[in-house]
């Protein structure tokens, strides 16, 4: 989706402008459209002028294109009319009202507001840049067809190919790439060069958007970012439209690609069309985070021992209690859920779950079939972490879907996160690149200070701050300053979770810390890295109590025969995971 200033205009009745306005959503990530952007020249002609301009689009290293909007039928006079009583001279543009239009007609409006931008920029501290741009007008006539245009005679203020219709809604790319195709040949390409993404971004934020008051604040790039990793790729768009065709489907991924935001989705529309719907994960963290944050009526969210303590009325988990509960619920009728979405589902493997005489997803399926339900499964093979095995059922289904594209992290992050499984992300074409995560070698005693620095420098950007121990609670270096799930640094308090407790969810910045050579001793062990180091969207900093002797003893696990001799292993052990070192 394209940047769009502001977010959620306000527009005018009957300009149907908002038509204009979600089609250019359509243009790529690292497109801006500003809309209604007011122009004052207090110097003109000894009065003050203002240019209102409908529609501004910047596509980087391609043009900067001014569109001027109108609704409902255009026609230009050639006798004259009369308006609430008035006399409208010939040879004048009017509104389907009679209204005569402003500026000598759209198509004259559309080139002075044009001519009006490129003043203005000129005149700003960024004149040189803003005289590389190219720049273009058009006018989209959005209720009126191609086919009625064809009927439209040929004016010189007006050549037909800077018209857009009805149809370009669709195709805003390549209909607006058309247009400058067309008048191309006409503008001087003497020291014209278009703004990249970051000349385009540079102009707005300190020049266009300024104007208006249009930036909410210092962290609007940021909060952009985040709404661009957290949208539905069109991935998995389409894998939504495939699941409203299917009532039993089970979908693997990688940390990342949406697993969660999906199977939320799903929950959302089945609980719209009035279904009782069941949402079980294995985390605490994650039903509670859930149940909070997505709170829904006709949605149930529990982590599976949870829901066992619930439905068994028990003070801890008796899953053959439970299983035998829904043989009973469903014998009877009686099973109160017409959908079930499962996140999670590799830790369903556990043996207290998953064995020859309990299997909880086994059961909840037949809840469904009996009830001609939906049952949808989501998990991570690389996330098994808190069993041995993937469940039975997962490994038998019939329906498997793969989500393969990385819409959380940077894609540094991403490829730090699965280089200790030596794979590598596959990221969206507009993916944002991101900073290569931090590894700082220290040891226990230094441990908080170097957390206090780290955590100071993320203050400056970032709110959304959690801090990750790849140990347990009770082995944490800073097993005595946690409280809670939480720790005091700077005399403010962050949340402190293992990597287990931890995963399904996500913050803006993760600082892992306790990473030792025991990290990548063993598979189990690098799949908690994998987890802890993949909850980080925005920034990654790891701590590791680990000296050279450490580094080499995992440089050669990791590296095999890729492993140098009497390298620099501390710096090897960085290149290896992806990671600036500072050491």
């Amino acid at each position: 989706m394209a940047i769009m200033i502001p977010a959620h205009p306000e527009f005018v009745e009957k300009s149907y402008e908002d038509l204009i306005f979600d089609a250019l959503k359509k243009l790529p990530d690292d497109c801006f459209v500003l809309h209604s952007l007011s122009i004052l020249d207090p110097e003109a002609e000894g009065v003050k002028k203002e240019t209102e301009i409908d529609f501004i689009v910047i596509i980087p290293n391609v043009g900067c294109v001014v569109i001027e909007a109108k609704s409902g039928r255009v026609d230009f006079t050639t006798t004259p009319t009369y308006f609430e009583g008035e006399r409208i001279e010939p040879y004048t543009w009017v509104y389907e009202s009679g209204r005569p239009m402003k500026g000598n007609g759209p198509f004259r409006q559309s080139r002075d507001n044009m001519y009006a931008l490129m003043a203005y920029l000129k005149n700003s501290p960024y004149s040189t840049l803003a005289l590389k741009q190219k720049f273009y007008s058009c006018v989209w006539l959005h209720q009126i067809n191609k086919k009625a245009l064809q009927n439209f005679p040929t004016r010189t203020e007006c050549p037909k190919e800077q018209i857009l219709t009805k149809e370009d809604l669709d195709t805003p790319l390549e209909s607006l790439k058309k247009v400058i195709e067309f008048e191309n040949p006409l503008i001087s390409d003497n020291g014209k060069k278009p703004w990249d993404y970051q000349n385009a971004s540079l102009i707005v934020s300190h020049v266009l958007a300024p104007t208006m008051n249009l930036v909410p604040g210092k962290n609007w790039e940021y909060e952009y970012k985040n709404e661009e990793l957290n949208k539905l790729l069109i991935e998995q768009e389409r894998l939504l439209e495939f699941l409203s065709e299917q009532k039993i489907a089970v979908i693997s991924g990688a940390a990342g690609t949406g697993k969660t935001m999906i199977a939320i989705k799903k929950a959302e529309i089945e609980a719209n069309k009035g279904k009782k719907v069941l949402f079980l994960c294995y985390n605490s963290a994650l039903s509670t985070f859930l149940a909070t944050n997505y709170k829904k009526e006709n949605v149930d969210y529990y982590n599976i021992s949870q829901w066992a303590c619930h439905l068994c009325k028990s003070a801890t988990p008796d899953y053959g209690a439970l299983v035998n509960l829904i043989e009973k619920q469903i014998i009877s009728e009686t099973f109160p859920y017409q959908v079930i979405v499962v996140d999670e589902a590799q830790d369903f493997g556990q043996e207290v779950i998953d064995n020859s005489e309990v299997d909880v997803l086994g059961k909840l399926y037949e809840a469904m079939i009996f009830s001609d339900g939906l049952f949808f499964l989501f998990y991570d093979k690389n996330q098994v972490i808190n069993s041995d095995k993937l469940p039975d059922f997962v490994k038998n289904a019939d329906c498997k879907m793969t989500l393969y594209r990385n819409c959380r992290n940077t894609k540094k992050i991403a490829d730090a996160s699965l280089k200790v499984l030596k794979k590598s992300p596959n990221s969206g074409p507009n993916v944002l690149e991101g900073d290569i995560p931090n590894i700082i070698f220290t040891n226990p005693s230094d441990g908080f200070k170097d957390l206090s620095l780290w955590v100071t420098k993320l203050n400056k950007k970032y709110t959304n701050i959690v801090i990750l121990t790849a140990k347990t609670q009770n082995t944490t270096s800073f097993y005595e300053k946690i409280n809670d799930q939480s720790i005091v640094v700077n005399g403010k308090k962050y949340p402190f979770f293992t990597c287990r407790q931890y995963k399904g969810l996500e913050a803006d910045a993760i600082i892992l810390v306790d990473i030792d050579k025991n990290t990548f001793s063993n598979e189990k062990n690098k799949l908690i890295y994998y987890v802890g180091t993949s909850r980080a969207k925005f920034e990654l900093v790891l701590l590791a109590y680990m000296d050279e002797s450490d580094c080499e003893e995992s440089c050669r696990l990791l590296l095999g025969d890729s492993f140098i001799e009497d390298f620099d292993y501390k710096e090897q052990l960085s290149m290896a995971l992806a990671l600036n070192s500072d050491h």
